[in-house]
């Protein structure tokens, strides 16, 4: 009778523990969300574009005292991540540089056959395409160019009416202000005017819009001081760091506590102290 009460108050002292450790580990795990969810989560700013665009995007963010991150898929493919909460200023930051830059289109994209034969139509619309698009692709990678479209007219010849057509190109360029894009137009027309057949630089021409900076001027006003902005940089990494030192205290605390619990449990260390009702070291059954 004495062994089955005995055996009784163990398990009933084991039921005890089991249920305060398990109250102790909820704790620590709520605990834990709670502080994961104070640090902030990484977001996509931009996905799935080339690394080069990935890498002017990154520039512009860490620039302007943004914490950026890049990675790269299997196809070679990056996407940027930044904290959840400057979300609205990263997008503010990119539009005002024409960030990530168009996907221009070039001969060998436009002219991919999907049938076997094409009309004469056909094939000078996708030559003009091809040709406006390579024409628009190099004038971007101008200084100071956010957005550029290039508009041709081929000379064409009216068999009826025995009138001719002569060529002409009509250029948009949006360009930042702080940018001097005026002084280039006759190098801008000089390199249209080279690219097609017939076409005379006279016969170019270009138009200029200043991007709207407003939203630029609204992020540039938080960080106007250099050294506020890089008190600012050095401040959030030294916040991300011990954040990352806390979390690993916080983890290896759990991780010692529920190692010791094991051993404790599966009697492979004794405790030095007896408890009654803990199965640690020898059984209370054994001393009587």
């Amino acid at each position: 009778m004495s062994d089955f009460c005995l055996c009784t108050f163990n398990r009933k002292g084991d039921y005890y523990y089991r249920a305060l450790w398990l109250k102790f580990r909820l704790f620590f795990i709520a605990l834990l969300c709670v502080f994961l969810a104070g640090c902030g989560e990484n977001v996509e700013i931009v996905s799935n574009i080339p690394e080069n665009d990935a890498n002017e995007v990154l520039s512009a963010l860490l620039s302007s005292g943004i914490e950026a991150t890049k990675t790269l898929n299997k196809d070679g493919l990056a996407t940027v991540f930044i904290n959840s909460s400057r979300v609205s200023e990263a997008i503010d930051i990119l539009k005002s540089r024409g960030l990530p830059r168009t996907d221009y289109r070039g001969l060998g994209d436009v002219f991919k056959k999907d049938g076997m034969i094409s009309s004469p139509l056909e094939e000078k619309a996708r030559f003009l395409f091809a040709l406006s698009e390579e024409l628009a692709k190099t004038i971007s990678h101008i200084d100071g160019v956010v957005f550029s479209r290039v508009h041709l007219v081929l000379p064409d010849h009216d068999p009826f009416t025995d009138v001719s057509i002569a060529s002409s190109s009509a250029v948009f360029i949006k360009y930042q202000k702080e940018y001097n894009i005026d002084i280039l137009i006759p190098q801008i027309k000089k390199l249209v005017a080279r690219s097609i057949p017939g076409l005379t630089e006279d016969r170019v021409s270009v138009v200029l819009v200043p991007a709207d900076d407003s939203a630029k001027s609204s992020v540039m006003r938080q960080s106007m001081d250099v050294n506020a902005g890089e008190e600012d940089r050095s401040s959030s990494s030294a916040g991300s760091y011990i954040t990352f030192v806390v979390l690993g205290v916080f983890v290896t605390i759990m991780l010692l506590l529920t190692v010791g619990y094991y051993l404790v449990w599966t009697k492979k260390v004794s405790l030095p102290i007896n408890i009654p009702g803990f199965r640690s070291g020898k059984s209370e059954k054994s001393k009587t």
